[in-house]
């Protein structure tokens, strides 16, 4: 069987480019989402902020963090659109963009815990040991 062969022209090879810029761009934005969620305390920023609305005082609080650490990681958060912000008086609350940063959140945990022996571990011990865990923060 002979094979059928079509010559590049000048107008499919343009096509080709013009596709492979939009995927290029379409990853690096979707990338953007990647790079926002690639620090432990960011992660751990979104599950608190699935639970709940909080402010920059809290979310530092809670993560052991310093309020300027805090309000850069949720710079970066609120970049990616991954929550967002109201003022209330003084104060800036944070909260969410939508359920789909939940659902996210949700989605790579799960993943961690059915890939990751270490997480698995590390989840045991602290189901067989809470107040060891809760100590140290």
């Amino acid at each position: 069987m002979e094979k059928l062969t079509c010559p590049s022209s000048p107008l499919t090879l343009a096509a080709m480019n013009d596709s492979r810029r939009i995927k290029d761009l379409l990853y690096e934005q979707v990338a953007r989402i990647g790079k926002a969620a690639c620090s432990p305390k960011r992660l751990e920023l979104i599950e608190l902020l699935c639970q709940g609305e909080k402010s920059v005082e809290t979310l530092a609080r809670e993560t052991a963090i310093s309020m300027k650490l805090a309000s850069a990681h949720l710079k970066e958060l609120r970049a990616a659109h991954l929550v967002e912000t109201e003022k209330q008086g003084k104060n800036v609350i944070y909260r969410i963009a939508n359920r789909a940063v939940a659902d996210f959140w949700v989605a790579i945990r799960s993943l961690a815990e059915d890939r990751l022996v270490e997480l698995r571990m590390a989840l045991e011990q602290m189901a067989s040991h809470p107040k060891e865990c809760t100590a140290r923060r």
